[in-house]
């Protein structure tokens, strides 16, 4: 399966792996998943490290319009995805936080250490960012 989707209630967190081959859809699964299970102030993290393929400039603007009619004004919750060390993908992450950046914060990640300060801040009982909920 190319995508791996993880709840942790307790930490409030998503997780999801995404590994090739997948496609718009796999994606488009998770936010409509996050959506429909009352989830949707959950921090979200996406792994693309193990992935080769990246998202088409379509794709992204389907995926924006998605969490954008999801959203309907509901706050969501912090999203990062961690990436590696791919420039292309590093200046897809910047275009798609651009679309969403009305209604959805993004963080790109390249660490396992950005990934470990990203969670200590965000998926924690009843925590988004540094702010109590």
């Amino acid at each position: 399966m190319p995508v791996t989707h993880e709840r942790d209630d307790a930490r409030r967190l998503i997780t999801v792996k995404v590994t090739d081959p997948y496609d718009r859809a796999d994606i488009l699964q998770v936010i409509n998943r996050q959506a429909s299970d009352d989830s949707w102030d959950y921090a979200l993290l996406y792994d693309l490290r193990a992935t080769k393929n990246d998202p088409a400039e379509a794709d992204l603007h389907e995926f924006a319009a998605r969490v954008r009619a999801f959203a309907g004004g509901r706050p969501r919750g912090p999203v990062a995805v961690v990436i590696g060390p791919r420039p292309k993908l590093f200046q897809i992450g910047r275009t798609y936080a651009e679309m969403i950046k009305d209604f959805a914060e993004l963080e790109l990640l390249f660490t396992d250490a950005q990934v470990a300060d990203w969670l200590q801040r965000n998926a924690r009982r009843g925590r988004r960012g540094t702010r109590e909920r």
